[in-house]
């Protein structure tokens, strides 16, 4: 009788296992993204630090290192910087792109060619009332176009990044009256 309730139990622990199982997997989020391929790698080098500047703004200054890991050109078409609540904190499109994107030499761009990186250089401002997002993430859209002449055009979300908390140094002149 003994050896009947393990066997029992053990099929009955077996049932709330799979049950859980299934629990777990119908609470998971349906709109989950499947994991899509995209020609350009997009990192950011160093979480921004909120500043206050001389305009009385907040700045997050920071750079999003891009890297076109594909066989084909790419040129960057717009960039959207959100915070977590998906308010924009920046756009840029077209002709704004090159004038906050530089290749490795430093030239401003926007397209970039097989295997080469790039840098977008950006500066988010917020009004002095307006809190300081904990993350930022990025949408960028960017267009392939192979040697056959053939384009793609890809949108996806990269570079999520954290915003530091760590108070920016305050950099001070002191006058000091000479004495004599």
């Amino acid at each position: 009788m003994i050896e009947r309730r393990r066997r029992s139990s053990g099929g009955s622990a077996a049932i709330v296992s799979v049950l859980v199982l299934a629990v777990v997997a119908a609470a998971a989020p349906a709109s989950a993204a499947a994991p899509q391929f995209t020609p350009l790698t997009a990192t950011v080098l160093a979480p921004p630090e909120p500043v206050e500047a001389t305009d009385v703004r907040v700045h997050l200054v920071y750079e999003i290192q891009l890297l076109n890991k594909s066989p084909a050109a790419v040129d960057v078409q717009s960039l959207t910087a959100r915070t977590d609540r998906n308010g924009t904190l920046l756009s840029l499109a077209g002709d704004q792109v090159p004038t906050l994107m530089t290749d490795v030499l430093g030239q401003p761009t926007r397209s970039l060619a097989a295997g080469q990186g790039g840098t977008l250089w950006l500066d988010v401002t917020l009004d002095r009332a307006q809190r300081v997002p904990r993350s930022i993430a990025h949408r960028l859209s960017v267009r392939a176009t192979l040697p056959s002449g053939e384009g793609r055009t890809f949108t996806f979300d990269g570079a999520r990044t954290r915003v530091s908390r760590r108070p920016a140094p305050v950099l001070a002149h002191r006058c000091v009256a000479a004495r004599s």
